[in-house]
């Protein structure tokens, strides 16, 4: 093949460097560009030898108990909403560090003299977003609807503009070129003919009956200062369903902090209240596993509404702690326990 090049992996990732080889021309119609990320550890003595470690450039761990679909840079619609502008001061010869946060757990930093893109951005409840520069904490009112944030960073006049964009996932799947793949539960996906600081994901989830759900606005890969829990939103019959995401390296792990399975032998499930009328169904993926929706009571616990079908209507319970348990009487002939434990992923994740 071709000589190597590399391309740079930023300051979190110091030391290391991402390398491709072409194919030879006469098989490039044929056989795709091939990256490999690679970090030297050089020991103090004299002997001259040099540990390398060699992984792929990203991979995608799916941590969940069903499997999940994915897109690698997806194609997404963003309307313009307008422009905001904030000023500041700085002195002559100090760089600037401005990090931008998306208001899901996730941050961004915006390079002095360039842009970078806050996808998906979720506003506080006042309708304002969060951002550090050199440290110091401000906030900013975005357009009404922003889910999107294109920030330019004008060192030399002062100057912080706010691109803001409401960005949606087209409504027909065929517009997207990008194909998606399908990752099991509790394996992985290891893409090594692409640039991981280039790639931003979207997922989405398929129910018991062949549904998919909506599909995420995407993520960065490595974009983030630093490791931080994310949430990935998707709506699925008019009812959201959320997943966690976090980066260890240059893994991005997706999973779920709490599911239900049935193991009664009952026809017992759950429901959520959402809009107005009775309680709704929570859909269940994979073998017959359903995401615990964030619902909490009055006094700040999280609560399960646990329903036997056919009978009066659903039962709240507490969510217990792991390793505790709670009871739960589905009617006064069904009396259940509703309980929590740990799972621990396979060694090989």
């Amino acid at each position: 093949s071709d000589p190597f090049f590399s391309v740079p992996t930023g300051a979190s990732d110091a030391g290391a460097v991402t390398v491709c080889s072409a194919p030879p021309l006469a098989m490039q119609d044929v056989l795709p560009k091939h990256w490999l990320h690679m970090r030297a550890c050089c020991s103090a003595s004299d002997d001259g030898w040099c540990t390398v470690e060699v992984q792929a450039p990203f991979t995608i761990v799916n941590a969940c108990p069903c499997d999940i679909f994915c897109r690698l840079n997806p194609l997404v619609t963003r309307t313009h909403l307008g422009k905001e502008k904030d000023r500041f001061t700085s002195e002559p010869g100090i760089s600037l560090e401005l990090i931008v946060g998306d208001g899901r757990g996730g941050e961004v930093r915006v390079p002095q003299g360039g842009q970078a893109e806050i996808l998906p951005l979720r506003l506080d409840a006042d309708g304002f977003f969060h951002w550090r520069c050199n440290g110091k904490h401000f906030r900013s009112r975005a357009k009404r609807n922003t889910n999107c944030l294109i920030a330019v960073l004008d060192a030399r006049h002062g100057e912080i503009i706010w691109n803001c964009f409401h960005a949606v996932m087209p409504s027909d799947p065929g517009r997207d070129r990008s194909a998606p793949l399908r990752i099991g539960s509790q394996s992985f996906l290891a893409a090594f003919d692409l640039v991981a600081e280039d790639i931003c994901v979207s997922f989405a989830l398929r129910d018991e009956d062949g549904t998919m759900t909506s599909w995420s606005l995407p993520v960065q890969a490595v974009n983030t200062t630093h490791s931080m829990e994310e949430v990935i939103e998707l709506v699925h019959r008019g009812m959201y369903v959320h997943l966690n995401a976090s980066r260890q390296g240059r893994e991005f792990v997706v999973y779920a902090h709490w599911w239900f399975v049935n193991s009664t032998g009952l026809p017992a499930r759950l429901v959520q209240p959402g809009g107005p009328g009775k309680m709704h169904p929570v859909k269940a993926f994979g073998e017959h596993v359903a995401f615990l929706p964030q619902v909490r009571n009055d006094a700040g616990d999280g609560v399960a509404f646990v329903e036997l079908r056919g009978a009066a209507g659903p039962v709240e319970a507490r969510v217990p702690d792991i390793g505790g348990s709670q009871a739960v009487q589905l009617t006064p002939l069904h009396a259940c326990c509703l309980r929590t434990e740990r799972i621990a992923l396979p060694e090989a994740m």
